[in-house]
């Protein structure tokens, strides 16, 4: 059990040397891509989401308009 620990700790360490590595400083900047990606992809679907309501918002007032009307009436 004791040996188990010890090679889990040594791959811990490994790791964490890699992730402390001058050649991988730059993955905090990829991080921040994603995050600024993702920022843009939700202010995307909100405008949509926005313009999707309007129009159903409209179109269902328009048939709650014409629902009123008599048979054979205009709309």
């Amino acid at each position: 059990m004791l040996y188990f620990v010890g090679i889990l700790w040594n791959e811990l360490r490994a790791r964490v040397g890699a992730v402390r590595s001058p050649e991988r400083r730059d993955l905090g900047a990829s991080a921040l891509e994603w995050a600024i990606i993702a920022a843009i992809s939700v202010v995307i679907a909100t405008i949509i989401g926005t313009v999707v309501y309007n129009i159903v918002n409209n179109k269902s007032s328009d048939i709650q308009k014409c629902g009123s009307q008599p048979v054979g009436g205009k709309c």
